[in-house]
């Protein structure tokens, strides 16, 4: 990728970015701050100071894998260029299915995917919430994602569904990838996954690579979500609580709150996620940011009418009713020219 492009997901230089957490030493009985670090990781501590700060990285259960590692057991390393969103979201892996337990989305996306036979390609598969539903279906598919937890959980969950001989996944940023298959008959992001490409270079670097991946006559499908003036306009530093529910794996009673910032000017909305993970005697505190770039649709048709796609649907939700202004969702659904 260029270098000094802008970057999504997490802010350049965040000790999230690296799975870096920060535990400061409290009196006993008082609050913990700290980054979360996923279940089952090695820790690397390095010796302070009694009573100071001590930092711990996180590093994936079993170290760095190479390609041929992965490949044993269905995920693979593409390093044909940096990972843009490398280790963005590994700190939030572990909680993504109990952030996210969204499925209306799923039926719209297998229907999809058999249309267009297989194989079919996801970009920011995330842990497999899409294309393991679609596995089931038959259909052949590949997932790619930057998180390498997050396809660690996903080939987990393709094993306990017994479809991991119809997928398949890669680690790769999804601004520009170069896989080991191409000939995909269809391609999609959903819920909000290309919204993660922040500025136009990353954008139409990732519409070439898609390109370069599909048939002649390929469907992409582009899932985002449909702006209203309400939600962009005078939006600054506004903090919802998302929930307050017990986690079953973790044995804890776990808090959300999303703090949200949008710039209508460079058309990004910046999400802080802080969460509080509680148990009977300690409370571990952790936040991570997310940028997310909006688009309106004509700006969105242009963009992918000049990087060689012909729009052939905008839907405006997952019955595949048409888009309106009302409407929660853009799904566009397109054809490689």
């Amino acid at each position: 990728m260029a270098p000094k492009r802008e970057r999504g997901r997490h802010g350049v230089g965040s000790k999230l970015e690296r799975g870096t957490r920060h535990v400061e030493s409290e009196p006993e009985g008082g609050t913990r701050h700290v980054e979360f670090e996923p279940e089952g990781g090695t820790r690397h501590v390095e010796s302070e100071p009694e009573g100071g700060t001590r930092e711990v990285e996180f590093e994936p259960e079993g170290g760095t894998r190479d390609v041929e590692s992965e490949q044993e057991r269905g995920t693979r390393d593409v390093e044909s260029k940096p990972l843009a969103r490398e280790r963005r979201f590994d700190v939030l892996a572990d909680l993504f299915d109990f952030d996210y337990p969204i499925t209306t989305d799923v039926p719209f996306w297998v229907e999809m995917a058999k249309r267009a036979n297989f194989p079919v390609l996801e970009l920011g598969c995330g842990t497999g919430r899409i294309l393991v539903p679609i596995a089931k279906t038959g259909v052949l598919a590949t997932g790619v994602d930057s998180s390498a937890r997050m396809l660690e959980l996903a080939a987990k969950k393709a094993r306990a569904a017994g479809v991991e001989g119809r997928l398949s996944f890669a680690r790769a940023d999804m601004a520009s990838f170069s896989l080991d298959i191409k000939g995909y008959t269809m391609c999609f992001a959903a819920r909000n996954s290309f919204m993660h490409l922040l500025v136009k270079e990353e954008q139409e670097s990732s519409l070439a690579s898609i390109r370069d991946h599909l048939v002649d006559g390929g469907i992409l499908g582009i899932d985002v979500f449909n702006p209203k003036l309400e939600q962009v306009i005078g939006v600054r530093g506004v903090v919802a609580h998302d929930y307050t529910k017990y986690h079953p794996g973790l044995k804890r009673i776990i808090t959300k709150r999303t703090r949200r910032t949008v710039d209508p000017f460079e058309q990004r909305q910046h999400l802080t996620y802080e969460y509080d993970l509680v148990s009977d005697d300690k409370t571990d505190r952790f936040s991570a940011d997310v940028e997310l770039r909006y688009y309106f649709r004509s700006e969105l048709t242009l963009l992918l009418e000049k990087n060689g796609f012909a729009i052939e649907e905008i839907f405006g939700d997952y019955d595949f009713s048409p888009l309106r202004s009302s409407s929660p969702a853009m799904i566009f659904i397109a054809r490689k020219t």
